[in-house]
């Protein structure tokens, strides 16, 4: 059992998949749905313009959106950027050349850790050695 502290309310609860408490969990589901049913029923609104009228706070709005469960405009003036090159993007983290340039340098660097490991190049690190008589 792992107990933690919410990160919105500090409360202590038994972490099972997201590091908030049960109520604001809810909370934040609720807040998300009232985005989600605003954006279907208004598609192409603002950023601004749904803060307004959900009543949804621009941070957790952007969080959302951070996050990958909703999209920003990018010809708005509320995009995202991405927080390598500050290219506006409409969700996420990252643009999509970013993206593919961190992918592949963790493909090598897993290319080179399987190089390192690969059976025969530790010859010497898996032989036995006898410890001298003192």
């Amino acid at each position: 059992m792992d107990v933690r502290n919410c990160i919105s309310c500090g409360k202590p609860f038994i972490f099972v998949r997201v590091n908030l408490c049960p109520d604001c969990q809810a909370a934040e589901e609720e807040k998300y749905e009232r985005v989600r049913v605003y954006l279907r029923d208004n598609p192409g609104s603002s950023l601004d313009e749904t803060v307004k009228n959900t009543g949804v706070s621009r941070e957790d709005e952007l969080k959302m959106c951070r996050t990958g469960r909703i999209e920003c405009g990018i010809g708005s003036s509320s995009y995202l950027n991405c927080i390598r090159c500050g290219t506006p993007i409409a969700t996420g983290s990252y643009c999509a050349e970013c993206a593919l340039d961190i992918l592949s340098k963790i493909q090598d660097v897993k290319e080179k850790v399987a190089e390192e490991i690969k059976p025969g190049n530790n010859r010497d690190r898996n032989r036995m050695y006898t410890r001298p008589k003192l």
